[in-house]
């Protein structure tokens, strides 16, 4: 009887312990973050140190920013190929664009050999950029573009403008910023630094003309205002590939004031020998199915000119594609803009369903070839079991799990 009395008691008090620390769970959180917080501080703020340490110690040392809405790893991944060919070059691999990202790379991978340091930086809030900026002290700073990406965390292209341009407007007096000037945001704000300009518009310091697209090469003039400087052949498709290579030209032409010289040739040489990095509108012929893979993009620049591509070859044109994300309250008009892109453009459609896919599904009107799919998989698999005969396929943006819509039940 003493031993049941026991065990009912204990079983009672285990139930008010689990019951109790159900309740003070969420304090109990709270309080271990609050706790955490200054020591995770400490840590971050002790390598950022060593960091800036290695920076300012490195004085031959020449640095490279780069940021924007989009464009930021393909154009440091020009430049860096560009560059490595004659100099010691280290990039920031991947999309290592976070403070602690960059100062791992410094401390790890930073030698007193190394020449030129190309630093890719992003950022979810303002602010960052200016500490990235602060840590780096970069020579040259570039802009890619700016858009509406990320409009789910800036809530406004001015924030998304005043959060990117933080690189130039911390950058020293003896700097030089490359920037996007067929961008109407970044060309309009007021530098105080030496800025040079690139793009399509002839207004700017550097400009491409004459493009063509043929038999997957993509060949087009670099002119530096009305004089013609050198003419490009590619694997990288796409205009916005040809706004980074001309950044990434006009860097090459700034550098020639820190001694480092590489000439046009050696520039076209190096152009021509870069692939295409694979899923950022990359080609790949598997069986029937022309593929062209653009599934790590997810900007409207950047699926217009996938678009374009497509446009030039002479095959049914078929697309796989869940919209584009992360753009806040402007979702519904960019997705519904492209949808007008997409229906006069390809023979079917396959739109992966998730709430940017809805609003192109909803707007096409092409009932017959629109298809709307649980996941990539589905439409793929759809795909292969439909065309026998030899297609076009347009990957555009493939999505992880978390933005599919998923049925509850």
């Amino acid at each position: 009887l003493n031993f049941l009395i026991m065990l009912i008691t204990s079983y009672k008090l285990h139930l008010e312990t689990i019951f109790l620390i159900n309740i003070l769970n969420p304090f109990i959180i709270i309080l271990i973050n609050y706790i955490n917080y200054p020591i995770e501080k400490l840590i971050r703020n002790h390598y950022k140190n060593k960091a800036k340490k290695i920076i300012e110690d490195s004085h031959h040392l020449i640095k490279i920013a780069i940021t924007g809405s989009y464009g930021k790893t393909s154009t440091k991944n020009i430049l860096s190929k560009v560059l490595e060919q004659k100099y010691l070059t280290l990039a920031t691999p991947k999309s290592y664009n976070t403070m602690m990202g960059i100062s791992k790379v410094i401390n790890e991978e930073l030698t007193n050999l190394t020449e030129i340091f190309i630093c890719e930086m992003g950022a979810y809030r303002k602010g960052e950029i200016k500490e990235m900026t602060k840590l780096l002290n970069p020579n040259i700073g570039i802009i890619t573009d700016i858009g509406y990406q990320h409009m789910e965390t800036f809530k406004s292209i001015d924030n998304v403008l005043d959060a990117k341009t933080e690189l130039i407007d911390n950058m020293n007096e003896e700097g030089v910023a490359v920037v996007n000037g067929d961008n109407e945001y970044l060309r309009k704000k007021e530098y105080k630094i030496t800025t040079n300009y690139y793009g399509f518009l002839e207004e700017n310091e550097i400009c491409s003309k004459n493009i063509k697209i043929e038999n997957g090469l993509m060949n087009f003039d670099i002119y530096e205002k009305d004089k013609f400087i050198i003419d490009i052949k590619t694997e990288l498709l796409g205009k916005h590939n040809i706004k980074n290579i001309l950044a990434s030209y006009v860097v090459i032409k700034t550098l020639v004031s820190y001694g480092i010289k590489i000439s046009s040739e050696e520039f076209k040489k190096a152009i021509q020998n870069i692939k295409p990095i694979k899923h950022r509108l990359s080609y790949e012929k598997v069986n029937n199915l022309h593929i062209y893979d653009d599934s790590y993009n997810s900007n409207l620049v950047g699926f217009k000119n996938s678009i374009e591509v497509i446009k030039a070859v002479p095959l049914k044109k078929v697309i796989i594609t869940p919209g584009i994300v992360d753009c806040g309250k402007m979702t519904k008009e960019i997705n519904e803009e492209i949808a007008l892109e997409i229906e006069k453009t390809f023979d079917d459609i396959y739109i992966i369903d998730n709430y940017s896919g809805k609003y192109i599904y909803n707007k096409i009107q092409k009932e017959n070839n629109l298809t709307l799919c649980s996941s990539f998989k589905d439409a793929y698999l759809r795909v292969l079991n439909k065309y026998k005969e030899e297609i076009c396929l347009l990957i555009e943006n493939d999505l992880p799990d978390n933005f599919l819509n998923r049925k509850k039940g």
